[in-house]
């Protein structure tokens, strides 16, 4: 397995995430090619929808970062590589320049590169010094792995929190209902069918008792 995940990561991540450093990607493209690496993920570890596995502990165990976190790290490196890059390159030269002339359209605007970017620095609090920071290749790199593993603790501490309060509304709802009384519980000899909502109950009469239901 471990050899499966080295090879995922170096194969198939490394294909998938190709170019994402000039992306200016949105959060549902993200989460698009989140959903392929977790299935991915799933197969190589044996592990089925059935289980009931999140995909916290699934990628905890592989040892994958979150797609996110992964691109935020290859665009603040690609980054700190065009800054340090001479002043007569284009790359350098587009990076620090503007349209003379021109304007934006009117509406929402179409997500541009240095948006992306301007929001990993200032999701890594880096958004004040980071032009005079990404000059000296080895600290910038080791700046962008620090804040990239603090970012994806973050997140999975984030996402784990919100699947443990959902889990625990969705049992509390449920005991309140079954607490009121036997109002949506199945009045069928031996069924002892307890459902959320009328529609709940309804929709089970349907399916399991269609000669009761009529």
């Amino acid at each position: 397995v471990n050899i499966k995940i080295q090879l995922f990561k170096a194969v198939v991540v490394s294909s998938l995430l190709y170019g994402c450093e000039a992306w200016a990607i949105t959060a549902s493209q993200v989460q698009r090619i989140q959903i392929f690496v977790m299935g991915c993920l799933r197969v190589i570890l044996g592990i089925s929808k059935l289980d009931k596995r999140r995909n916290v502990e699934i990628r905890e165990k592989a040892h994958v970062d979150r797609v996110e976190v992964l691109m935020l790290k290859r665009r603040l490196k690609w980054l700190g590589h065009v800054v340090r890059m001479n002043e007569s390159r284009i790359p350098r030269c587009l990076l620090v320049s503007k349209m003379a002339g021109g304007k934006r359209a009117v509406g929402k605007q179409k997500l541009r590169w240095c948006d992306v970017v301007m929001s990993d620095l200032k999701r890594c609090e880096m958004s004040d010094e980071w032009f005079g920071m990404a000059l000296d290749r080895k600290m910038w790199r080791g700046m962008i792995c620090a804040c990239g593993d603090e970012l994806n603790e973050e997140l999975e501490a984030m996402e784990k929190s919100k699947k443990d309060d959902a889990k625990l509304r969705r049992g509390n709802e449920a005991s309140f209902q079954v607490g009121v009384g036997d109002i949506w519980r199945c009045e069928a000899s031996g069924c002892g069918f307890v459902a959320r909502s009328k529609a709940g109950l309804v929709n089970h009469k349907r399916q399991r008792h269609l000669a009761i239901y009529q």
